[in-house]
């Protein structure tokens, strides 16, 4: 099964065609889901609950109108594939004094503008990987299938959110290269904060992830959003946000970027990239080694990637809920997991072979 989009799921090309229903719906569980940029601890279960209610609502309406074997249009084939630089591939560095990380401007962008889109992207990163407050639930849903307790689908949703003050005058941009696809890419320094720097800056970072499988349709698959909203000072004290933003449908996907409003970004064709280091995936030790597309651009495979990642943290501290029923339809289950904590990530490598992504994770 590819997993080009979402962790467990497939890829669709890109279509607005269908799509208007989930992204009213978009709209409406923005406000329910509190995305104002400062985190509400164990909040993630109520949200949750609210998020599911309005999305079940919508996708019932949907499953009635949309036909399962229309293909719709969307980017036809690829750009010639890019050669990424060799230090894209090295290790994110973490000493006592200061940590490394790498952003990306969406394709599209020109220098000025893709510079300081990859710039702020690295520091949120940069600031997620030093400490996050990450917040899942997980529902399994379990049927009987002749007589045996069956699984029968998922929902997941997860919060991540980072904070942090910093010095803008101590970042140092080690790297940079702009695609030809109009995407620049930042390898940046980003030093702890020490008592003598004066700190000018602070920015925050929080992710929104939700997977919903749907079973009861000719071709299941996996649906769902990933919004990301970046909100940061500069030098004078005034905050700014960037936002992003993926939805994907059964027939299409869409993603959107912007500061103040979103704008869908437009592929005419997929983008492709090579590596000049020799892959070896094969070797991987990760506990959930995972291949990402980059047909959408560098940006959505490696954020992606990173929150997969945190989605798959440690749950032996996590509260777990039954919920059986038996009825004259047979048996339906709920098993609810709910994970609260803490973490980070390292990245010790990256690979790129036939145009997927692969991070392995310290």
């Amino acid at each position: 099964m590819p997993n080009e989009l979402v962790c467990q799921g497939f890829l669709f090309p890109y279509s607005m065609k269908k799509t208007l229903p989930f992204f009213c719906l978009l709209l409406f569980t923005s406000a329910l889901l509190k995305s104002q940029i400062q985190p509400l601890p164990k909040q993630a279960d109520s949200d949750y609950k609210s998020f599911i209610r309005t999305y079940e609502s919508v996708f019932k309406d949907e499953d009635q109108t949309i036909m399962q074997d229309e293909v719709p249009e969307g980017p036809k084939g690829f750009y010639p594939a890019f050669r990424l630089p060799e230090w894209f591939f090295e290790e994110w560095t973490v000493h006592q004094d200061k940590r490394t990380a790498i952003g990306i401007s969406d394709p599209g962008t020109d220098s000025v503008q893709g510079f300081h889109q990859a710039m702020m992207r690295a520091l949120a990163l940069a600031v997620l990987s030093e400490k996050a407050q990450i917040e899942n639930v997980l529902d399994n849903y379990y049927f009987d299938n002749e007589g045996k307790k069956t699984l029968g689908m998922f929902n997941s949703f997860t919060v991540l959110f980072a904070s942090k003050s910093f010095s803008y005058k101590s970042i140092v941009v080690e790297k940079q290269l702009m695609t030809p696809f109009g995407e620049t890419i930042l390898l940046i320094s980003f030093p702890q904060a020490k008592p003598s720097e004066i700190q000018d800056g602070e920015i925050t970072f929080r992710v929104e992830n939700f997977e919903s499988e749907q079973t009861k349709i000719r071709k299941p698959v996996v649906l769902g959003q990933l919004m990301s909203h970046i909100s940061y000072t500069d030098t004078l004290g005034q905050r700014h946000t960037l936002q992003w933003q993926r939805s994907f449908l059964r027939n299409g996907t869409s993603i959107q970027s912007g500061s103040d409003t979103l704008t869908p970004l437009n592929f005419e064709k997929f983008t492709a990239y090579t590596s000049p280091l020799q892959p070896d995936t094969a070797g991987s030790t990760d506990s959930f080694p995972r291949s990402f597309s980059l047909k959408y651009g560098l940006w959505n495979s490696l954020q992606h990637a990173i929150v997969c990642h945190l989605e798959q943290m440690d749950v032996f501290a996590s509260q777990v809920k039954n919920l059986d029923e038996q009825s004259g339809k047979g048996f339906q289950g709920l098993t609810r997991v709910i994970f609260d904590g803490e973490g980070g990530f390292g990245i010790r490598k990256t690979e790129v072979a036939d145009n997927q992504l692969w991070l392995h994770f310290r």
